[in-house]
């Protein structure tokens, strides 16, 4: 009986889990954070820029860009496009915003909304994961 109830609670949480959507507040006027906005870094090695389309369907339509790292890469459905920032590329951060409603066993996720410096500013977003930032593996700060 114990079995059959951790069973359905297993399920359960799964279900609600991977209904979820995550939703992002901008925390860029925080003080820990200000200091980011409008700084610029280099990438000190190659980085992959990826257009992902965004559930519930996966297609064609880009809905965002994503700067990551390739250790490790990622790959999936929702990868629509990939190509390489190379070394000396250099971004501009405009906004650092928090998972609101993330489930994590650690630090809150967070990402950094970018420019690409020389590039045409796109209609769409450019998403760094913050942490890169503050890792120092991938960007060194220039301004």
């Amino acid at each position: 009986m114990n079995n059959k109830l951790g069973t359905i609670i297993v399920v359960a949480l799964a279900l609600l889990l991977s209904a979820c959507h995550a939703e992002y507040k901008d925390i860029s006027s925080e003080p820990e954070y200000s200091q980011y906005i409008g700084k610029q870094y280099k990438l000190i090695s190659d980085m992959d820029y990826s257009g992902v389309n965004l559930p519930p369907g996966y297609n064609d339509e880009i809905h965002v860009y994503i700067i990551s790292s390739r250790d490790p890469g990622w790959s999936g459905p929702e990868v629509v496009t990939r190509e390489t920032l190379p070394t000396g590329s250099v971004v501009i951060i405009s906004k650092v915003e928090e998972c609101a409603n993330c489930l994590t066993f650690g630090a809150p996720l967070r990402r950094a909304q970018v420019e690409i410096k020389g590039v045409p500013p796109i209609n769409l977003p450019i998403q760094l994961d913050f942490d890169q930032i503050l890792s120092g593996k991938h960007l060194e700060r220039v301004q």
